[in-house]
């Protein structure tokens, strides 16, 4: 009698472990095949995709496949994740561990969730549900942190936007200032200079003012010096000389002192009459 023809319950507890062991390794061997298999026919899905015009690639499925359009595009999926060099299923020995149905589950999974399930856990004990469950879990978290990081983004974004125009204010009201500034110097140089100007004429009225009132003292002193000019001509030559000199320099320090006493009434007019009381004074002394 043939092993096959053997019931379970008469074999030795040996003959069923060995069984065991080998059909185990026979079904891994089968998934593993399975596996590669259905990555090849991804490859030729994916080249007859590529010469299907756009969009009637899922007719085409209907028309020719036995399976479905969906089935196809896991297939084509597994075998770009497959081809991929530095992704997780390039390994051979994690498709051969883990079996085809816990595949499907990591290959639904995104890229980094399922990397993380395979790294972080012993993958070949878990059952699918399982699997599946911690590919849940790890999704949730990624998807909350990438919320928070997207929330953060936004938050930087709205500050850097507020900066930006807190620095456009500042730089505006800078620059206001600075306007207002020259605005400023402005009106003082042109008040500075309406000012002078006015001091100026005042100045010119107030001696022209004086000059006027010593009109008849000039001429009194005018009368006086051709009376000593006449005199003067009696007096040697070198009196003459020493006397034209002297007489002068007093009529330049008349005219100083009528200057001096003009310039003063603008600033003070009571000293500005002692002045010319004293001046008036000298003046009728000598006549």
């Amino acid at each position: 009698m043939s092993d096959s023809m053997i019931k379970i319950e008469d074999m030795s507890t040996e003959q069923l472990t060995a069984e065991a062991n080998v059909q185990y390794r026979q079904a891994e061997s089968l998934a593993q095949m399975s596996i590669t298999m259905l990555a090849d026919v991804g490859r030729k899905l994916a080249e007859i995709k590529s010469r299907i015009p756009h969009g009637g690639f899922e007719e085409w499925c209907d028309q020719n496949l036995v399976f479905s359009k969906r089935q196809a595009d896991r297939y084509m999926d597994l075998a770009s994740k497959i081809d991929d060099k530095s992704g997780l299923f390039s390994n051979p020995t994690t498709l051969s561990d883990i079996g085809i149905s816990k595949i499907w589950a990591l290959l639904a999974a995104p890229e980094e969730v399922a990397a993380e399930v395979v790294e972080e856990n012993d993958v070949a004990d878990m059952s699918v549900r399982e699997l599946k469950d911690e590919i849940s879990r790890l999704k949730e978290e990624k998807e909350e942190t990438d919320k928070e990081k997207d929330e953060l983004a936004e938050a930087k974004k709205k500050q850097d936007k507020e900066q930006a125009r807190l620095d456009a204010s500042l730089a505006k009201a800078k620059e206001d200032l600075k306007k207002a500034k020259e605005k400023l110097d402005k009106m003082k140089a042109d008040q500075s200079g309406e000012i002078q100007k006015a001091v100026e004429e005042k100045t010119a009225e107030a001696v022209k003012r004086v000059r006027e009132e010593n009109a008849e003292s000039i001429k009194g002193l005018s009368e006086q010096i051709e009376r000593l000019e006449e005199e003067k001509a009696k007096l040697s030559n070198t009196s003459v000389m020493e006397f034209r000199f002297l007489i002068d320099q007093l009529q330049d320090t008349y005219f100083k002192a009528s200057d001096l006493i003009a310039k003063q009434r603008v600033q003070d007019e009571e000293t500005a009459e002692k002045m010319k009381a004293a001046l008036k004074k000298i003046i009728e002394g000598w006549e």
